[in-house]
């Protein structure tokens, strides 16, 4: 029976020998420093199933699993739970799948010939505190991030935005007299007035998409409507539903889903070609879900190149800081949705 003055930890061992699974349960059930609550599955599929179904604290990763497909399968593995350490277990010594595998996401490598009670539980224990901590460092560059971006909204709003406006006011002043002028030296004037105010008009909307205001003021839904009422112009159907009936969230997560939405529609308005893109934040008893889907050209979300764009990897690092999951369903002429969920209780 299960101490239950220690912790519990959910481990998934996802190995498709059902003999080395029970080592394992063996080797943690030996274990007096946590209550190991151990989970097994022989194939990727099922393990993805016990991961949504179960509130899995690690996963033990076997690369020799029948369904993996070489490195890609782990890679998207981690990328769809990014919350969660993995630890990858193989029976080849070879120091370079070692460091693909850190270099991708896993928090640990172990040889299973030399796997042992103690390496195992210490492997658990350093794997969940590591993921821990890459958490916290993501959440405090996102704040910092934030309040980078609040200094220059404020900058540019304060100090350029009022001297473009005194500018304004100033060339504004001279109207009347130009009415003697040249008609060459009219144009010359009029364009200065409009280069100005198409001026202060940029800014201006520079300053609302660094630190928009709709968040504090009005909440999570409203800034999503205002994204999607500032692209009026653009020849794209845009969708949008919700079901937060006028409740709200946190600041933090509604400005990391915000920006989520930002930056997707951006990408989508720049990449994809789409003629609708549809936005849905659903609220649930447990979490929270937010999906943006386009139909426009697609891209393989396999290829090492579609993974390192800067407004891919901000829309990661905000998803990880919110403890969430992050899903991206993308194919060459199908669209793309990308999909986040997070806990309600963040």
């Amino acid at each position: 029976m299960p101490n239950t003055t220690i912790p519990n930890i959910n481990v998934l061992i996802l190995v498709e020998d059902e003999n080395e699974a029970y080592l394992i349960i063996e080797s943690l059930n030996s274990s007096n420093m946590y209550n190991y609550l151990a989970y097994h599955a022989s194939t990727i599929m099922k393990g993805r199933e016990i991961i949504k179904e179960k509130n899995i604290d690690v996963v033990l990763f076997d690369l020799a699993i029948s369904d993996s497909y070489g490195s890609h399968t782990f890679i998207k593995l981690f990328e769809d739970f990014s919350t969660l350490p993995f630890i990858i277990l193989t029976e080849i010594n070879d120091d370079a799948i070692a460091l693909n595998s850190v270099l991708e996401g896993a928090q640990d490598f172990l040889l299973k010939d030399q796997i042992n009670q103690v390496v195992l539980v210490k492997s658990i224990h350093y794997a969940i505190q590591r993921k821990k901590t890459e958490q916290k460092v993501v959440a405090t560059i996102i704040e910092a991030e934030e309040e980078v971006r609040k200094r220059i909204a404020c900058e540019l709003h304060d100090s350029l935005g009022q001297n473009l406006s005194s500018a304004f006011m100033n060339m504004q002043s001279l109207k009347q007299e130009t009415t003697d002028w040249r008609t060459d030296k009219q144009k010359v004037y009029n364009q200065a007035i409009q280069s100005l105010q198409d001026s202060i008009s940029e800014i201006q909307g520079i300053a609302r998409n660094l630190m928009p205001k709709t968040i504090e003021e009005f909440g999570l839904v409203a800034s999503i409507e205002s994204i999607v009422n500032s692209f009026h112009s653009v020849e794209v159907e845009f969708y949008f539903f919700d079901n937060f009936n006028g409740k709200s969230l946190d600041l933090k997560t509604e400005l990391s889903l915000y920006r989520i939405v930002q930056e997707s529609v951006n990408n989508c308005l720049k990449y994809a070609k789409a003629s609708s893109i549809t936005i849905h934040l659903m609220m649930y008893k447990e979490n929270i879900i937010l999906m943006i889907e386009d139909d426009g050209v697609g891209f393989d979300s396999t290829s090492t190149k579609s993974k390192g764009g800067i407004g891919l990897i901000s829309i990661k690092n905000r998803v990880k800081s919110l403890s969430g999951n992050l899903i991206i369903d993308s194919s060459l002429g199908k669209g793309t949705t990308i999909t986040v969920e997070i806990p309600k209780q963040n």
